[in-house]
């Protein structure tokens, strides 16, 4: 029973086929059991042939039907269909024409039409008709049976059913094909609005995660627990592959990721997984640096794809920045195993998402730095407390050490006092803590002597007063420190300075071991900071006393002085008060702000802040109406700026340059009664950095400081007048020596040429060009040039229009200089490609007795490069040159009239010598033929002609 189900499932989508497929199921056991039937009932043959016959005939029905169903099984419709009613017709039409047909045959077959035309189509069943019709011709011929008698009945009978077949199945076939149509349409409807609600589905739980993740923001401030709330809630709710999420390092260089989904994750993190920014082959690299979302929907297909061997599965992948505050902070990326797994609707939501993140992270940070910097504070506030509360060395060390082990999670300090004259470190103290840290440290006060090489890392430090960070796996690490590292069983050592004002009075090394991590750039500043507060302390403990302070105060401004009086130069006055100033008060920033000349403006020449110079060099000048150093300007006295910040920021309408100050103080500059400027210093976080001592302290300070300012200020005034000076004086050196020339060449062309490298090469210019007005063409010839330029353009004929677009056109038509200080920005200008680095040009005219005979060109490959004293130098020597040219001009006219004359006095004295005509005629012929520069000159002398005309 399984076979004969089987046998009859229809393994088709298409609902005509199994339709149709039924019908013709149906009709092929019908008719095999109806053949079976009528061979049974009227055998064709004797009945003792008649049942071989029925066998063979059944076996072959049933192999036929069988057949016809495997084909209909498979879904193979129209060859079934007209495999068997094919089939059937050649069978039906063989027993018809056999001897002794039974004529219900010719009958029996239009059943086969009817069929085709139901099940296949109206117009094939023709092809049927004709086959059957054909048959039936052939069996009516061999039975002896009236020809047209018989066809004609059977013709009516056939055509009759084979019409009502084929109106019926058209009518059929049109019906189910409108209602294929319909059903195609209903289900396509279907279909789409299926895909609509997966969509809004699917957007609801995108919108959904997004409202999630930014409820994490309110519920958590910790940077791990929002990187792992938020890459669960996107995999849990979109089951992607990897989810993973990078940040940036503090150089703004490196993406390092942060928290990724699943083992994979896990175990890119354990290898400490990063991505330099500027790697070539990374989508998550392509996205942060292009600050926008990519798609890769075939990463095999994607130029950008960086393949991890873990991470082999991928096959799509989302790139999404993390942006906040307009800083690029990270990157989401998310990656699936199907092709194809994002869509571009997705990315909005997603961006929402990450959009969230990025708050998310960027809060977090902000409240990791705040706390890091209040910890911090209060670190550094409990350590003052602990130093200002003893004038013991001893003790300060000892409080200093255990203060460093506390706060900084080290394992091993050592403290050492530095002996400059000697060049000898001393160790004051050694702590060494447990996991206790100082309530179970062990510390001891030992005074070892260790002499410092001149190229030691130590000795850089002290020197240069940076600190220096030492790792074990640095192959650089020179080999008393490793002995060091290796001897403590660490792996990081830092070495802070401990500075008081601009110097150096000791060292403290800081260990970690390998379990801990590396000293980072906000624990060495902290580092560094109570290094400083130690030296201040221990400072404060050798004075021991106020007038030891006051010595030491006193000392320190006479150390400024000498700074300022042996700087060679304005930078080296502000860095040397800078670091006197900073190290003196609680300043974060200083700045120095100059009267100019009108003394109504402000420039702003020196900023500091931070550790670093502040660029101003966008910075425009300031009106001393406005601003806190305008007040001063204007006042001529302090501003000292603490509660009352934002309100006078407002009223005076101040410029920040830099952080928003929590206090400012301003002093004016003054040298012998006169106001030059103002010293500025600020504070960005305290608003009572400046206390009265230290405005006390500045105000002395200001005094020594304008001074060297103005000193520095006159002398070079006094650099530039002399060189402007030499200057002068080469300019008229070279004035004088044009002149020499033009009075000692006769030659125009040498003197031209002489002139024009001379002006070049004296004034130091990129090119000279010397012109003559041809007044019959009105254009302006290049008679001399420098160099290589002038040499081809003079063999180019190179030549103006006088009065055209040109400088030496303009000059030549109206006798007026002109002059272009920066040819990229003067539109009318033309460029020459001879002289491709021309920047700045000079034209000047070239007159004589108020006439413009030609012009100067004189150009330079730097802009603004002419000046008012250098133009009139060259308007002068033009002048002269103009002169010398129009002399030599004269001069040469006035010997070609005295050599013409002198050749005429020959020609004559030779024809009055001469007494015969013909030797007068040569004399004379040759003498206008070398005037006319050998041309030929024939002489016809005129004779009466016979009819007496004249002839020639």
């Amino acid at each position: 029973m399984t076979i004969v189900t089987r046998l009859f499932h229809i393994q088709s989508d298409d609902l005509e086929v199994k339709r149709k497929g039924r019908i013709l199921q149906t009709l092929v056991v019908l008719l095999t059991l109806l053949g079976w039937v009528y061979s049974a009932i009227l055998p064709p043959v004797p009945r003792t042939e008649a049942l071989p016959l029925l066998l063979t005939q059944g076996s072959g029905s049933l192999l036929l039907a069988l057949v016809c169903l495997y084909l209909l099984r498979n879904g193979r419709l129209h060859f079934a269909t007209h495999f068997f009613f094919l089939t059937q017709t050649l069978i039906q039409a063989i027993i018809l024409n056999m001897p002794g047909g039974s004529e219900p045959f010719a009958y029996f077959m239009l059943v086969n039409v009817v069929a085709i035309a139901i099940l296949d189509s109206p117009r094939i069943s023709v092809l049927y008709a004709i086959l059957v019709t054909f048959a039936v011709l052939i069996y009516t011929m061999q039975s002896g049976r009236q020809l047209i008698s018989f066809m004609f009945g059977y013709g009516i009978s056939a055509s009759g059913i084979s019409l009502t077949t084929w109106l019926t199945a058209n009518s059929l076939q049109s019906t189910l094909k409108q209602s294929k149509q319909l059903a195609e349409t209903l289900q396509e409807n279907s279909r789409q609005l299926q895909a609509a609600n997966q969509f809004m589905s699917k957007r609801a739980r995108q919108l959904q995660t997004a409202a999630e993740t930014g409820q994490v923001a309110a519920s958590k401030l910790n940077l791990p627990d929002i990187l792992q709330e938020t890459i669960h809630l996107i995999q849990d709710q979109f089951s992607y592959y990897y989810v993973a999420v990078y940040l940036l390092d503090k150089q703004q260089r490196t993406l390092v990721l942060q928290e990724a989904s699943g083992s994979i994750g896990q175990q890119l993190k354990a290898e400490h997984f990063k991505l330099k920014l500027d790697t070539d082959h990374s989508i998550i690299c392509w996205s942060a640096n292009q600050r926008q979302a990519r798609i890769s929907h075939d990463v095999s297909q994607d130029p950008v794809y960086l393949m991890h061997p873990i991470l082999e599965k991928t096959r799509s992948e989302l790139a999404i920045p993390l942006i906040a505050r307009a800083n690029l902070i990270g990157v989401l990326d998310i990656q699936s195993v199907e092709p194809n797994a994002f869509h571009e609707d997705d990315v909005p939501i997603i961006q929402i998402l990450a959009n969230q993140t990025a708050v998310n992270i960027n809060n977090a940070q902000l409240f990791t730095q705040i706390e890091t910097r209040l910890n911090e504070m209060e670190a550094l506030y409990t350590l003052n407390t602990l130093l200002t509360t003893t004038l013991d060395a001893g003790e300060i060390y000892r409080r200093g050490a255990i203060s460093f082990s506390e706060y900084l999670d080290i394992t091993h300090c050592t403290i050492y006092s530095w002996q400059t004259e000697q060049n000898t470190i001393t160790s004051q103290i050694y702590f060494s803590s447990s996991k206790d840290h100082a309530e179970s440290g062990a510390y001891r006060l030992q005074h070892d002597v260790y002499q410092l090489k001149p190229d030691s890392n130590t000795q850089r430090v002290l020197h240069t007063l940076e600190p220096l960070l030492h790792a074990s796996s640095d192959p650089s690490l020179s080999a008393s420190k490793r002995a060091q590292l290796q001897e403590l069983q660490q792996d990081y050592c830092l070495e802070i300075p401990l500075v008081r004002g601009i110097e150096a009075v000791g060292l403290v090394e800081l260990f970690r071991s390998g379990e801990q991590h590396e000293f980072n750039q906000t624990e060495i500043q902290f580092a560094q900071t109570a290094a400083n507060q130690i030296a201040n302390a221990l400072h404060n403990a050798i004075t021991s006393s106020d007038s030891r302070a006051r010595v030491a105060q006193l000392s320190t401004l006479n150390r400024f002085s000498n700074i300022l009086a042996l700087a060679p130069s304005l930078k080296a006055v502000f860095d040397g008060a800078r670091r006197e100033i900073m190290s003196l008060v609680e300043a974060t920033g200083m700045s120095i702000i100059l009267l100019d000349e009108n003394e109504k403006m402000l420039n702003w020449v020196y900023g500091f802040e931070y550790g670093q110079d502040v660029d101003l060099s966008t910075i425009p000048p300031l009106s001393v109406e406005k601003g806190f150093s305008g007040y001063v300007i204007r006042n001529r006295e302090l501003l000292h700026i603490n509660r009352r910040m934002d309100e006078l920021y407002q009223e005076l309408q101040s410029t920040t340059v830099g952080a928003y100050p929590s206090s400012w103080l301003g002093l004016p500059l003054i040298v012998a009664n006169k106001l030059i400027g103002v010293l500025a210093v600020e504070n960005e976080h305290d608003n009572d950095a400046f206390l009265e001592r230290d405005i006390e302290l500045l105000q002395t300070i200001a005094g020594p400081l304008a001074i060297a300012i103005n000193n520095l200020i006159q002398f070079n005034a006094v650099q530039a007048a002399l060189a402007a000076q030499s200057e002068q004086r080469l300019q008229l050196q070279t004035a004088a020596a044009v002149a020499a020339a033009t009075t000692s060449i006769l030659d125009q062309q040498t003197l031209m040429e002489q002139a024009v490298t001379l002006i070049k090469e004296r004034f130091n210019l990129y090119y000279v060009g010397l012109f003559l007005i041809d007044q019959t063409v009105q254009t302006a010839v290049l008679k001399a040039g420098s160099g290589e330029a002038g040499r081809r353009q003079l063999q180019k004929g190179h030549q103006l229009t006088v009065g055209g677009r040109s400088l030496i056109g303009g000059v030549t038509k109206d006798g007026q200089s002109r002059i272009i200080q920066d040819v990229s920005q003067d539109r009318e200008w033309r460029p020459n490609p001879i002289l491709p680095d021309t920047k700045s040009e000079l034209a000047l005219p070239l007159k004589v007795r108020g006439q413009t005979i030609g012009a100067l060109t004189v150009q330079s490959s730097e802009t603004h490069a002419f000046g008012h004293e250098l133009i009139a130098t060259l308007q002068t020597m033009s002048d002269q040159l103009a002169v010398a040219i129009e002399n030599a001009l004269l001069l040469a006219s006035a010997e070609a009239r005295v050599r013409q004359q002198q050749r005429l006095n020959e020609i004559s004295a030779s024809l009055y010598r001469s007494g015969d005509v013909g030797e007068i005629i040569r004399v004379g012929l040759q003498a206008i033929s070398e005037e006319l520069h050998g041309a030929t000159v024939n002489l016809h002398v005129g004779r009466p002609a016979n009819n007496g005309q004249q002839t020639r």
